[in-house]
C-alpha cells in the first residue's frame, strides 16, 4: 500500500512541475488581450489596458483528463517494470 502511495505522490509531483511550468511558458507568451489556454488546461483570460493589466486563471476539464491519464500511464509503466523487474530476479 505504501509503494501506491509514494507512486502516486511522485506521479502528482511531477504533473504539477511540468503545469507550472507549462503555465508560465505561456503566461510570458502573452503579449495583447485575449485567451489563452495551455496545453494542460490552465484558462488564462488577459486584458490590457493603458493603465492597468488584468489576468485571470480558470481550470478546465482538460486538467482533469490529462492528470488522470498522466496519472494511469505512469502507474501502468511502473507495474510493468516491477513485474518485468520481479520475473527476471527469479531466474
Amino acid at each position: 500500500m505504501l509503494k501506491y502511495i509514494k507512486l502516486l505522490s511522485f506521479t502528482t509531483t511531477s504533473y504539477l512541475v511540468l503545469f507550472v511550468i507549462d503555465s508560465i511558458f505561456e503566461l510570458f507568451k502573452i503579449n495583447n488581450s485575449g485567451t489563452v489556454t495551455t496545453f494542460l488546461g490552465l484558462q488564462i483570460t488577459t486584458l490590457m489596458t493603458t493603465k492597468k493589466l488584468d489576468t485571470t486563471f480558470s481550470l478546465t476539464w482538460k486538467v482533469l483528463f490529462i492528470y488522470i491519464g498522466f496519472t494511469a500511464i505512469v502507474s501502468l509503466c511502473y507495474v510493468t517494470y516491477v513485474k518485468i523487474w520481479a520475473s527476471k530476479k527469479c531466474l
